[in-house]
């Protein structure tokens, strides 16, 4: 059972992307992948993939995260084709 925080206790995610400046511009690809990803992480995904290991199931971090939710392929493979 996933419980509403009807008193809103606990924060909002509001994912944002966080990347050093010179890793950035080792990097720039980075910045489209983090950018692809960033919208698809709402409160409602955030907080279903929490409870995939913090449930009932336990499942491993790397087996709840390996696919976003609504993707056809996994999270590396979609982010840096």
């Amino acid at each position: 059972m996933l419980l509403q925080d009807d008193k809103s206790f606990y924060p909002i995610y509001n994912i944002a992307p966080v990347v050093r400046m010179d890793t950035l511009a080792a990097n720039p690809a980075i910045a489209d992948a983090l950018n692809a990803l960033a919208p698809l992480l709402t409160d409602d995904v955030m907080s279903g993939l929490n409870f995939q290991v913090d449930g009932p199931d336990k499942k491993e971090p790397g087996e709840v995260i390996e696919r976003v939710p609504g993707g056809e392929r996994p999270v590396t493979k979609r982010l840096w084709d």
